[in-house]
């Protein structure tokens, strides 16, 4: 097996990964600091980033791990 092949693929999926995630995490947090600012409680806001995280780390899991790719990707085809 070839090492460096090996990391340039895990590497390209991480970047991918990060391309993808971290604008849907930033949107969500973005939702819980508007939701903040509105002088809502804020236990709303605590009740909120729980899921943000949960969701962004399940969507950087299954990005990285090639669970969810094209068929060029050969992920996604359990």
């Amino acid at each position: 097996m070839n090492d460096e092949r090996g990391t340039d693929r895990r590497g390209g999926r991480r970047r991918k990964a990060a391309l993808i995630v971290v604008p849907l995490f930033v949107l969500g947090v973005g939702n819980v600091v508007l939701i903040l600012q509105w002088d809502m409680n804020p236990v709303w806001g605590l009740l909120l980033i729980p899921p943000v995280i949960f969701i962004s780390a399940l969507g950087w899991i299954a990005i990285e791990g090639g669970i969810a790719g094209g068929a060029d990707d050969r992920g996604g085809n359990a």
